[in-house]
């Protein structure tokens, strides 16, 4: 049987070493151990990180665990390159709101609910892939369904769309 520090520095080693964030199942799988003991050293990690002021956290991602530099630090990181930058216009992001929080939603519906044309934006969305098509409509049509990527969840910080705000904790003026 292995020691709880001994577990703590593997699952530790192994979200370093990992190119992309680790399942619970995964990592319990490497080391042989329950997913809720996986959690439970998580959780211990990131109360030590915490308490000794550590420059990072383990975050929870939509598809894993990984390890990730706490936000203070952005302006600090923001300075080193390169950094994938996005500028996105308010077009963009009006129709990523409109498909975040309507999924999955058609081009019509998007275009509905902006009162505009939206096939360029859904093109550019599509490129930088933080949409995606998700399947056809039921609907005469058959019209493209499209959906947020686990990259937007990424880029937005949201481990799912439950993190997404609510209607009523939006300040829109």
């Amino acid at each position: 049987m292995i020691k709880e520090k001994q577990l703590q520095r593997i699952i530790e080693g192994l979200l370093f070493a990992a190119e992309a964030t680790l399942s619970t199942e995964s990592i319990a799988k490497i080391i042989s151990i329950s997913e809720d003991e996986v959690r439970q050293i998580i959780l211990k990690l990131n109360k030590f990180y915490k308490k000794t002021d550590r420059s990072f956290l383990i975050y929870q991602k939509k598809s894993g665990w990984q390890i990730r530099t706490v936000p203070e630090l952005s302006g600090w990181l923001s300075k080193m390159a390169p950094f994938r930058k996005m500028n996105l216009s308010v077009k963009s992001l009006e129709t990523l709101s409109v498909i975040a929080y309507r999924q999955p939603i058609t081009k019509i519906q998007i275009d509905s609910v902006r009162t505009t044309d939206s096939n360029h934006t859904l093109q550019t969305l599509l490129k930088l892939e933080l949409i995606k098509i998700s399947g056809r409509s039921k609907l005469a049509g058959r019209a493209f369904n499209y959906r947020t990527t686990d990259f937007f969840l990424e880029m937005f910080d949201f481990s799912s769309l439950e993190d997404l705000p609510r209607a009523n904790e939006l300040k829109l003026f």
